[in-house]
């Protein structure tokens, strides 16, 4: 899908591209990398469940449930 001057011819991505660039993310990233601004020094666990509960309700918002 380009257009003649090679320029891809949409400007968005589908929920399953979304969801699909955000798996890869997750696989190769570090939750401590992918959301920073968490006080993941003096509060690891609660930093970590925030951090998969805000990545579920992507998920979910994706209509990605079993990602979720």
């Amino acid at each position: 899908m380009f257009t003649s001057n090679g320029a891809f011819a949409r400007d968005t991505l589908s929920r399953e591209e979304i969801g699909a660039l955000i798996k890869h993310v997750v696989a190769s990233c570090n939750l401590e990398d992918m959301f920073p601004n968490h006080a993941w020094a003096e509060h690891q666990k609660e930093s970590a469940a925030a951090c998969f509960h805000s990545l579920a309700a992507t998920f979910l918002k994706l209509g990605e449930s079993t990602s979720a």
